[in-house]
């Protein structure tokens, strides 16, 4: 099944690497050194700013890009959710975690990308590692 979206990286009209890095920028922020306490702190894009509908943007052309095989009802139903002028009824968001609640993004992204390496072998190692 031949997807009816644009292929827009075949045209030159934007750059993949950069939408690779604002897409990073929208889900991890940037990372920072506080000076005085020595503390690493996550800034992200503000709500509702260009910087966050560019990165949103480049966000819905990689998943346009990338998921060529999904069904296209489920692809257009996941970009027409991320569009926040959109009429679609409904709508995912990025939103801040409670400060209260220890964010441990740093670490889940470590496991993730762990797993990711291990390919079709994760699912042995589990095994291993929980008997």
């Amino acid at each position: 099944m031949s997807s009816p979206y644009p292929r827009t990286y075949y045209k030159g009209r934007y750059s993949r690497e950069e939408d690779e890095r604002l897409a990073k920028e929208l889900f991890f922020g940037t990372s920072t050194i506080d000076k005085k306490p020595g503390r690493e702190r996550h800034d992200y894009l503000p709500a509702d700013s260009p910087e966050e509908r560019r990165a949103f943007e480049a966000f819905q052309r990689l998943v346009t890009f990338c998921c060529e095989d999904l069904d296209d009802g489920i692809l257009g139903g996941l970009i027409a959710s991320l569009n926040p002028d959109g009429i679609f009824p409904r709508r995912l968001v990025f939103k801040q975690r409670d400060r209260k609640k220890k964010a441990g993004y740093p670490t889940d992204l470590q496991i993730a990308l762990y797993v990711h390496d291990l390919g079709p072998d994760a699912k042995k190692v589990a095994e291993q590692s929980s008997a």
